[in-house]
């Protein structure tokens, strides 16, 4: 990596836990992730346990670094993100984005911490109260998955923010909830979100994220996934066959009625206020559009060659500049849809 070499090092390809996604047999650009640590017990790469490679397709190339780049623009602390190129045997495979995964060196480096526990949750970890029993938190693993996977844990960590979020008097929610919850990131985390539409997220179908609690106690942080959808697709999750530019600042995932975090953070006067104050932020900040347009020729300017290369592409010269097209002009649609709804609540 860059002039630096690791040896006996793990290497796997890797699937969604979702029941319908398969690895494409005999594909070069499955995604892949790379174990310092495998064969190794402590080795790392400048600090880092693992590298996590994904593809998917030219638009995921560009729209997910895309995303991280403007959520670390807004001062989130999310994953960093690169492109790379990737050899096997000196072969070009093509370029994939690189990006930061989540595990104990990610908590050391961006928390200052990794004695806590760490959970993964995706598609269903919605914070609904199933009761002080763990087995109610396991039945489906997807949705609460102790990281690493040999983690030892009774899930009481998490039970008790899931207990203080459901079941707290309205009158002393904010002053709990703040004390088991980091608010203070949440807020621009969420109205970031919202803005770009993401609607496979931690706040609005309990997907894609992970959430830390440290040990002894203290608030828990949390840490997003996965960010390739929003408003450059036109669909969103759960067949609502409503086109994700006209996302309601409010609006959750349609696969549920309601989401306890959203629902009952949202519910607080100020943290609205705020919330609301942190999108119009963000959208006259890193998503601006003039701005937006040229951070996408900027990323274009530096794939083009690695993509006109890449054996293993999934798409045509032209259909990428439909991509990057489809990229402009949809971010201008949906900032106008933002500012119209902001003016709408006196924004």
């Amino acid at each position: 990596v860059c002039g630096e070499t690791v040896s006996n090092v793990g290497m796997r390809f890797k699937r969604s836990t979702h029941p319908r996604s398969s690895l494409e047999v005999g594909y070069a650009k499955n995604p892949m992730v790379f174990d310092m640590n495998e064969f190794v017990p402590g080795q790392r790469l400048r600090g880092v346990r693992k590298l996590n490679l994904e593809y998917g397709s030219d638009m995921n190339l560009l729209a997910q670094r895309l995303n991280f780049e403007l959520l670390a623009d807004f001062g989130l602390d999310v994953p960093r993100v690169n492109h790379a190129e990737v050899y096997i045997n000196g072969e070009y495979v093509g370029v994939f984005n690189h990006i930061e995964r989540i595990d104990a060196s990610y908590a050391k480096y961006h928390w200052g911490e990794n004695d806590g526990q760490l959970y993964k949750h995706a598609y269903c970890g919605t914070f609904y109260d199933k009761g002080s029993d763990p087995s109610g938190y396991t039945q489906d693993p997807r949705c609460y998955t102790p990281k690493p996977s040999d983690s030892v844990t009774d899930f009481s960590d998490l039970i008790h923010v899931i207990d203080v979020l459901n079941n707290t008097a309205a009158a002393d929610f904010a002053t709990e909830f703040a004390k088991v919850w980091d608010v203070e990131e949440w807020i621009p985390s969420t109205a970031a979100l919202q803005v770009l539409a993401y609607s496979d997220s931690p706040n609005a179908n309990g997907n894609n994220f992970y959430t830390y609690y440290p040990l002894g106690g203290g608030k828990t942080r949390f840490a997003l996934w996965d960010l390739d959808a929003g408003f450059f697709r036109d669909g969103a999750p759960c067949g609502s066959g409503k086109d994700s530019i006209t996302y309601s600042l409010f609006q959750l995932a349609y696969c549920f009625d309601k989401l306890p975090l959203f629902d009952r953070m949202i519910a607080v006067p100020e943290w609205r206020q705020q919330f609301l104050q942190r999108a119009k932020a963000f959208l006259e900040g890193p998503f601006e559009s003039a701005g937006y347009a040229s951070r996408v020729d900027q990323l274009v300017l530096g794939l083009d060659d690695a993509l006109t290369r890449d054996p293993n592409r999934r798409g045509t010269g032209e259909e990428w500049l439909q991509t990057i097209d489809t990229m402009k002009s949809r971010q201008t649609a949906r900032a106008q849809n933002v500012a119209g709804q902001l003016a709408a609540e006196g924004l």
